[in-house]
């Protein structure tokens, strides 16, 4: 279950510097300029397609060390719920 998006969580990266990585990558993924990229905004308002999922879950598998099944991203979750998702899996579940 995702965690409250403002706690830091065990260690890992806070959230406020999660949020900043996360828009980061989707800044680059989908040639956005940060401005305009909201907390809460779905991703597919951005263009996530079939091909930018598999993207973004390999970023997100690699940068913050987590397993991140792509059906996570069949929710088609907000820049916020992706980070709470990864926090959460961060606290419970990282990669060794």
């Amino acid at each position: 279950m995702p965690i409250n998006a403002t706690r830091e969580h065990d260690g890992n990266v806070p959230m406020p510097e999660l949020m900043e990585q996360l828009k980061q990558i989707c800044s680059n993924l989908f040639q956005c300029p940060l401005a305009e990229l909201a907390a809460d905004m779905p991703l597919s308002a951005l263009g996530l397609d079939s091909l930018n999922v598999i993207i973004l879950a390999n970023e997100i598998q690699m940068l913050f060390k987590v397993d991140f099944p792509l059906e996570l991203m069949t929710q088609d979750p907000s820049l916020t719920e992706l980070a709470q998702i990864i926090a959460y899996r961060r606290a419970n579940s990282a990669i060794l």
